[in-house]
């Protein structure tokens, strides 16, 4: 049995981002500028712009905050009840975003499977938003197993009521060997004032793992999974040694291991006392393993798949 350490989380640097976000260059109600100024106000130190179309977003960066070129994408059915449809963000690995092909917004798996490959081969990170919202429904939305991740939670859509909770729809693509990665995403607009109860802003995050907050660093890390999803409870590391994995958290009330078999390990918080880290004894048949951290108020944090064969 291997004894070494692997961190699934590798470098000491934790930025928190909002991956998923429209300014007054598409349908939302802030600028660019106000964007970045609120997000960079409530401690954030990456924003990706997914309006329509990708440009370069250098005159907003500082040697504190990180703004990401990237755009949106999404086709309809208009035939179907409810009316479905498919939505996509893309975000350029490069500080200077390539042209994009126009996408033809057509409902139809082949159509859009192909542009998201073709998104990829011009090196732009692709995300499934908020199946949920969208009444997407396997095996519908496993046609696009080419994304790079998936939104397990999705701030704006939860605030609109729907369950954007999409665990369940992660594990559909990993047990069949989809493996893509989760995040969790604003996805707002910000049509309600940002101290409004319904504002679509701040509810939703991903932190990414990385060596420094610049352009290449920021987007090695997408590329390579180095992120987890949170609305509140923080990953502070995240190893294997061995057949165990070990996790270290914010106080948290329950964390919970699952795979890719029917088998789920947890541990709760006793006797008032909360929890703040775990390990976990781990299978080589169990395909894959995924952590989910809540704390006393429910909020979760979510690591992505893990697949045996990779890190065992």
């Amino acid at each position: 049995m291997n004894s070494e350490i692997k961190y699934l989380l590798p470098y000491k640097n934790f930025y928190k981002a909002n991956l998923h976000t429209r300014s007054t260059l598409s349908d939302g109600a802030l600028t660019p500028t106000q964007l970045k100024e609120a997000y960079k106000s409530k401690g954030y130190s990456v924003l990706a712009m997914t309006d329509n179309e990708p440009t370069s977003q250098k005159a907003l960066c500082d040697d504190d905050f990180l703004v990401l070129s990237g755009f949106r994408f999404s086709a309809s059915s208009n035939n179907t009840v409810p009316k479905k449809s498919a939505v996509f963000s893309a975000i350029s690995l490069s500080e200077e975003p390539k042209s994009i092909p126009e996408f033809k917004e057509e409902y139809g798996s082949e159509n859009i499977a192909s542009y998201i490959s073709e998104c990829k081969e011009r090196g732009y990170f692709t995300t499934y938003c908020h199946p949920a919202k969208s009444c997407q429904v396997m095996p519908e939305y496993l046609e696009f197993s080419q994304v790079d991740a998936m939104e397990i939670i999705n701030y704006s859509s939860l605030m609109e009521g729907y369950d954007e909770y999409n665990g369940p729809a992660y594990d559909n693509f990993l047990r069949r060997q989809h493996r893509l990665f989760c995040s969790a995403s604003d996805g707002n607009r910000n049509l309600y004032p940002l101290d409004s109860k319904r504002s679509d802003s701040f509810g939703a995050f991903t932190y990414i793992n990385s060596d420094s907050l610049d352009y290449d660093s920021i987007a090695s890390s997408l590329k390579d999974g180095h992120f987890y999803a949170t609305e509140g409870p923080e990953i502070k590391a995240l190893w294997i040694k061995g057949d165990t994995l070990n996790i270290r958290t914010s106080p948290a009330d329950k964390i919970v291991v699952y795979s890719g078999k029917r088998c789920s390990r947890f541990l709760f918080a006793n006797g008032g006392v909360p929890l703040t880290a775990a390990s976990f004894k781990i299978n080589k048949n169990e395909v894959y393993v995924r952590c989910i951290v809540f704390d006393e108020d429910g909020n979760r944090a979510y690591t992505r798949a893990y697949y045996t064969d990779e890190i065992m």
